[in-house]
C-alpha cells in the first residue's frame, strides 16, 4: 500500500472537513443572507492551500467558492436579494495560491456581482495584524 502525500492529495479526514465546512457554509449563508439586516460578509481562509489535489479533491478555497455560488443563485433566484459576500484567501506560499486563483477560474466559481474576491500570500500572523485586527480587509 503506498502512502500518500497529504500535501498533494486530499485524505479521507481533510475530505471529512472541507464537506463538514461546506454543509456548514451553505446553512450560514443562507440564514445570514435572509435576515434582513446583513449587507455585506466577510470570508477568510488564511491557510487556503490550491484548492485542487492531484487525486481531484477539493480543498477549502473551492468548497468556499461553490458553496457561495450556490447560496448566490438560490437566494437570488427565491428574494431578489443576497449580501455582498468577500472573500479573503491566503497561503504563505505563491504557488498555491496562483493555483487556487486558476482553478476558480477554470471551474467558473466567482462572478464579480458576488463581492470581492481577494489573495495573498504572506504569514497568517501578518495577515491577522495588518489586515483583520485593523479592519482593513480591501488591501
Amino acid at each position: 500500500m503506498s502512502k500518500k502525500n497529504v500535501k498533494t492529495n486530499l485524505l479521507d479526514h481533510s475530505q471529512a472537513k472541507v464537506k463538514l465546512l461546506g454543509e456548514y457554509l451553505k446553512r450560514y449563508l443562507n440564514v445570514i443572507s435572509n435576515d434582513g439586516y446583513t449587507k455585506e460578509i466577510n470570508v477568510f481562509d488564511l491557510f487556503c492551500g490550491e484548492g485542487l489535489y492531484e487525486n481531484e479533491g477539493e480543498g477549502s478555497p473551492l468548497v468556499i467558492m461553490r458553496a457561495i455560488k450556490d447560496i448566490h443563485f438560490k437566494n437570488v433566484s427565491k428574494s431578489g436579494f443576497i449580501p455582498k459576500i468577500n472573500c479573503f484567501f491566503n497561503d504563505i506560499d505563491s504557488f498555491k495560491i496562483e493555483k487556487v486563483k486558476s482553478t476558480i477560474k477554470l471551474k467558473s466559481l466567482y462572478y464579480e456581482y458576488f463581492g470581492e474576491l481577494k489573495f495573498s500570500n504572506i504569514d497568517h500572523e501578518d495577515y491577522l495584524q495588518k489586515r483583520i485586527l485593523k479592519g482593513n480587509f480591501k488591501t
